[in-house]
């Protein structure tokens, strides 16, 4: 319950900074109605549909996330630069390719992250996501494209940390 607190506090911010509707003596006491009624319902389908408690450590991840989100900015930028290389240099070094890279994420959230982060990196695509063979398929537009997956691979496991156990272990 205590998540799902958190959860509406979190939306009622966020919707306040997004409105800048606060003023109930204004003439704002509707809208801010509609404001707490929207995130009220908003949680209450999130409770309904159990989405805090299947999709993993929400919470934990997302307070650990402010590391991760410099890092791969950082890291869009530096692939956009190697791409920007590849395509105006003077000598192609395009090569498109299919390759699979397996991942060890525990949560279905944190499996997301990676296959997202995957397609934020200019020139590199997650095409599927096999979750029998806990692989994906990805598509880059050169050579270089998988090189940095390991260290993303790792930075997103430290961000989901020791939560459960791996999809189809013992």
């Amino acid at each position: 319950m205590f998540r799902y607190g958190i959860l509406f506090c979190g939306l009622m911010v966020f919707w306040v900074v997004l409105s800048g509707r606060v003023n109930v003596a204004g003439g704002d006491a509707y809208l801010l109605a509609c404001g707490v009624g929207g995130c009220l319902l908003a949680t209450l389908l999130a409770r309904r549909v159990g989405f805090i408690y299947e999709e993993g450590p929400f919470f934990l991840i997302l307070a650990r996330h402010w590391r991760y989100s410099p890092w791969l900015i950082w890291q869009m930028v530096l692939s956009a630069w190697d791409i920007t290389r590849c395509v105006w240099g003077p000598v192609s070094r395009l090569s498109p390719q299919l390759f699979r890279t397996p991942y060890r994420m525990k949560t279905e959230l944190a499996t997301v992250i990676y296959a997202n982060s995957i397609t934020l990196t200019p020139g590199t695509t997650t095409i599927e996501i096999d979750t029998q063979k806990r692989e994906f398929l990805v598509y880059a537009i050169h050579n270089g494209g998988p090189e940095g997956l390991p260290a993303m691979h790792d930075r997103v496991l430290a961000l989901e940390g020791n939560y459960g156990k791996p999809e189809g272990a013992p």
